[in-house]
């Protein structure tokens, strides 16, 4: 009967966290409980140009802090070719821009210390603006044929990033 209740218990969570997806201003997000949000999968392959997500969204009056981008949210969004990520997000999903062939430039916040499988693979990236102090390692071949790009990393980081697994294969790395 205790793994009854636990159960049942555990879905109920489960349910009050994941509220339906809402749309502000071109992107899709999931809402949470905790007033943080995430940047919906399968978004919009019209979405085009540059394009920076917002720290925060208003929805009825609550205010809701962006703190991830979901698995597949941008895939195969060829018009896109900026992308600024806001200081608040700790994740990027496996495959969040996969083939996104336009894509030329990322900046991407100290927080992010979770980068997924794939995330940027089959992008055009010619910068990638790096704000992380101490890289880890990103989810495999997340910059997969991003290896021309010029990776701009905090003063002081190039050999963290030099000898960090995956971020190594960017052939030139300077420091701002």
């Amino acid at each position: 009967m205790k793994k009854v209740y636990t159960s049942l218990f555990l879905l109920l969570v489960s349910i009050a966290l994941h509220a339906e997806p809402v749309e502000v201003e071109e992107l899709t997000y999931h809402l949470y409980s905790n007033a943080t949000a995430s940047v919906a999968a399968n978004q919009s392959t019209e979405l085009s140009g540059e394009m920076s997500i917002p720290a925060t969204i208003l929805v009825n009056d609550t205010a809701y802090r962006v703190v991830s981008i979901a698995t597949f949210a941008f895939i195969n969004c060829t018009g896109l070719t900026s992308v600024t990520i806001p200081k608040t997000v700790k994740s990027i999903g496996a495959r969040a821009f996969y083939g996104c062939q336009n894509l030329t430039y990322v900046s991407i916040p100290q927080k992010a210390q979770k980068i997924g499988k794939e995330a940027f693979s089959g992008c055009a990236l010619k910068e990638v603006r790096c704000y992380i102090k101490d890289p880890k390692p990103t989810g495999l071949r997340a910059f997969e044929g991003c290896e021309k790009a010029t990776l701009y990393v905090p003063t002081g980081t190039r050999k963290a990033y030099h000898n960090t697994v995956d971020w190594w294969t960017f052939r030139n790395i300077i420091e701002f």
